[in-house]
């Protein structure tokens, strides 16, 4: 209930969104790239997307799963009824910048782009990618220890 804040009616659906996307997404996915950094043969990277993008009832949605689809193919056309700004297209270039140096050599990062660190899970920073970007330190990273602590104790063991 603390970490995710449900301490009235209005939050709840925030909280239940916020707790199914890190127990489903977040969480599997810092698995995935500590595992990718200790045992695999190629770094790994990992983002923050937080740039809620400017649809009907958008802050019901915030930056939801899959979003991001739309800056990375540069898809915004796609819904052009939408309020695109220039700060979307310009997230855009930045994030097809990257997805273009990563495919080419393993590594988003690249002349004109800030850098973007090599994933470390000890400190734990992220590429924030919305609304400002650059490293910042993994925002739901508590949140994900928990769900970490939660699996680790197996079936039948919750506390």
């Amino acid at each position: 209930m603390k970490l995710y804040s449900v301490n009235s009616a209005d939050k709840v659906l925030h909280s239940e969104i916020a707790s199914v996307t890190d127990e489903m997404f977040a969480a599997a996915v810092r698995t995935w790239v500590t595992l990718q950094t200790r045992t695999g043969k190629s770094k790994g990277f990992l983002y923050y997307f937080d740039r809620v993008p400017p649809m009907p009832n958008s802050s019901r949605y915030g930056a939801y799963h899959g979003a991001d689809l739309f800056y990375v193919f540069d898809a915004m056309n796609y819904h052009g009824d939408w309020a695109w700004g220039p700060a979307d297209q310009k997230l855009s270039d930045t994030m097809i910048g990257y997805w273009v140096n990563f495919a080419k050599t393993g590594d988003p990062n690249g002349p004109g782009l800030p850098t973007w660190p090599v994933w470390n899970p000890r400190t734990q920073l992220a590429m924030q990618l919305g609304e400002k970007v650059g490293a910042i330190p993994l925002p739901c990273a508590r949140r994900l220890d928990f769900w970490d602590d939660l699996f680790a104790q197996g079936p039948g063991e919750i506390k």
